[in-house]
């Protein structure tokens, strides 16, 4: 018989510590408290706890007061996107009837660049009864027929002179693909908005190849002017003739351009040239006429000062 006492066996509850059994139960308490430090830790970097009652309250009134913001802010930004730029008023004449409000200028600018055909152009000029013919014939055989439309860009408007014969309200440059320029003048009518055709197109009532060769006794004419310099026979008198450099970029060279001094036109040219300068090249719309064979060097008589720049005459 063996010597060793007997195990008495377990109080209810409790289980035989063996040596493996001990050391797993060591075990297992320090994962325990392992893990306990690991929570409480956790628990106090990022606590869990719910809310309290003001907190959540005020958490939604600034979710809500965000949201109404957000929707404020998307109208506004809609609003201001669709919107069109108001049309301005502009007095026409004496008679305080006689206003204009209608379509902004950009749309005019628009609606001429982007037709198609000389009818559909025609909804968009000054004067369309008057510039019919001129607007067949320039998209026709002339430059418009050859031009292409590279950008247009809004120029700065002139000081307003009161000799103008009609108020400009918008300006534009166009730059076509083969690098030329035309000017886009806006002006205000009684039926809106419209294009000056005669602006943009340089109009000249005879062609410049009949006005170089002699063949034209007189034409109004749309340059480029600045003071002149010299006297050529039979302009040679600076005592009697005031002489003005003039330029096109339809003529492949300068002309020189006299008035006769006391003159209206010479006294209009005169007091354009001696003022501070408001726009650069300066634009004048002048009749202009040879002097027996002047035009062989390009030399022409000032008989008529119109305007200021290149608008129109209304009919």
């Amino acid at each position: 018989m063996s010597n060793d006492p007997t195990p008495e066996p377990p109080e209810p509850g409790q289980r035989i510590l063996q040596p493996d059994n001990v050391w797993s139960s060591r075990r297992l308490r320090h994962q325990r408290g392992k893990a306990k430090r690991a929570a409480r830790k956790a628990r106090e970097e990022f606590p869990t706890g719910k809310p309290r009652r003001g907190g959540l309250l005020t958490l939604l009134l600034v979710g809500l007061c965000i949201v109404v913001l957000a929707a404020v802010l998307t109208a506004l930004v809609s609003q201001f996107m669709q919107q069109p730029e108001k049309a301005p008023v502009a007095v026409l004449g004496t008679d305080p009837a006689e206003k204009w409000q209608g379509g902004v200028p950009s749309e005019a600018r628009d609606g001429f660049l982007n037709a198609t055909s000389p009818e559909e152009r025609l909804r968009w000029v000054r004067s369309p009864e008057l510039v019919a013919p001129l607007i067949a014939a320039f998209y026709a055989t002339g430059p418009g027929s050859r031009e292409k439309i590279n950008l247009t860009a809004a120029l700065p408007l002139a000081e307003l002179d009161p000799g103008q014969p009609a108020h400009e309200i918008a300006r534009y440059g166009v730059l076509m693909e083969d690098t030329s320029k035309r000017l886009l003048s806006i002006v205000s009518t009684p039926r809106g908005a419209k294009v000056d055709f005669h602006t943009y197109s340089r109009h000249s009532t005879s062609p410049w190849p009949d006005i170089l060769e002699g063949r034209a006794t007189s034409a109004e004419v749309r340059l480029f002017i600045g003071p002149g310099k010299r006297h050529v026979a039979p302009f040679e008198s600076d005592t009697a003739w005031l002489p003005v450099a003039g330029l096109s970029p339809d003529v492949p060279a300068d002309l020189l351009l006299y008035a006769r001094r006391d003159t209206p036109e010479a006294l209009a040219l005169l007091a354009l040239l001696q003022a501070p300068p408001t726009t650069n090249p300066l634009r004048v719309t002048l009749t202009i006429a040879p002097v027996e064979e002047s035009w062989r060097q390009r030399l022409f008589q000032i008989t008529a000062f119109h305007a200021r720049e290149w608008l129109g005459r209304q009919p």
